[in-house]
Parts: structure tokens; C-alpha cells; sequence
């Protein structure tokens, strides 16, 4: 369950924001710690919370679950040149006001949670490009992210570029095929 890295990179990043120098601009305990047993709170935000003002025990076990994490990812692109996957549970979307939600498979979607496919990559340190991969049916783009092996990062851009050149000529015959069907309609 992606979910559960997005947590662990959200407790991750705010341990290690909030025992640095810089953290006299960090959001109050307080009322970080007022969020703490809400039900609905999205996965990144309940990470942050949980890492504010952790112990060493607490981050050292944040740490670990990075570790599982990278494993479980190795197992995946251990013997392929990329994994493909999603960017986003969207298509593009609008600009949106802040804290606004967006509509995934009709049920509702922070705005924020459009970059949470990306996520569990920077916590496993996995290289990622996105290859633009065509339209949606409200002709906005598309992309998926390649996934690589851990310090191979030549053999994604390898595959990157290979999957490029393919997805290039779908897309023009995907926006060819789009352009006659409005021309017929």
C-alpha cells in the first residue's frame, strides 16, 4: 500500500526538518499534536505528525520501514530495465485552490495527493523519469514514471528513451483518431 510509504516519508522528512537548526519556522507542536488521532487525516500529514518531535527509537523504526520499503522495490526491478507506473491517479488537472479535493473514481481526492504516486520513490532513493504517454478523454496529457534500479540510473534513461519514442507515435495517432471522431461528430 502506497499509503503506508507516503506516511513513512512524511515521518522521515519531518524528523529530520525538525532536529535542524532551521526549525524555528516549523509549524507548532501543539497543533500538529491536535491532529494526531483524527481518523481522516491524509497519510503525508499523519507521517509529519508522527515524526514531529520523535524519539531516536521512533526514527530509527521510520528508518527501517524506508529499508523495507527499498527491498520491496528492489524485488520489483531487480531483473527488468523499469518498472512503468502511474504519475498521478489523474490526468492532468487545473490549478485548484488550496485544500480543495478532486474527484478519483468519484470519490473525493486531496489536491495535494496527486504527487503521492511519486512519493514512495524518493523515499527508496529509485531513480523515476515521466514519459508523457498520450491524452485523456478530455484531451489533457498523460504520463507514467519509469522506475529504475538503485545507481543504474543509465539503464532508465535507456529505457526512458525507448518508451518515449513509442509513446510518441501513439500520441499522435491518439490525437489524430481524437481530432477525426470531433471532426465526424
Amino acid at each position: 500500500d502506497f499509503a503506508v510509504a507516503v506516511e513513512v516519508y512524511g515521518s522521515i522528512f519531518a524528523a529530520e526538518i525538525n532536529a535542524s537548526p532551521m526549525r524555528a519556522g516549523a509549524a507548532s507542536g501543539v497543533e500538529l499534536r491536535k491532529l494526531r488521532d483524527r481518523p481522516d487525516i491524509e497519510p503525508y500529514l499523519r507521517g509529519y505528525v508522527r515524526g514531529f518531535d520523535c524519539s531516536l527509537s521512533d526514527y530509527m523504526g521510520f528508518l527501517h520501514r524506508r529499508d523495507q520499503w527499498i527491498g520491496r522495490i528492489e524485488s520489483i526491478v531487480e531483473d527488468v530495465d523499469a518498472w512503468i507506473a502511474p504519475v498521478a491517479p489523474t490526468a492532468a488537472i487545473e490549478h485548484m485552490a488550496r485544500g480543495a479535493s478532486l474527484l478519483v473514481e468519484n470519490k473525493p481526492w486531496p489536491y495535494m495527493a496527486q504527487g503521492w504516486y511519486c512519493l514512495p520513490f524518493n523515499l527508496t532513493d529509485h531513480p523515476v523519469v515521466v514519459v508523457p504517454a498520450g491524452w485523456s478523454s478530455d484531451d489533457l496529457p498523460c504520463g507514467v514514471q519509469l522506475v529504475g534500479r538503485r545507481w543504474e540510473e543509465s539503464a532508465l534513461l535507456d529505457a526512458a528513451d525507448c518508451i518515449a519514442e513509442v509513446a510518441a507515435v501513439l500520441r499522435v495517432r491518439s490525437r489524430a483518431s481524437r481530432a477525426f471522431e470531433l471532426a465526424i461528430a
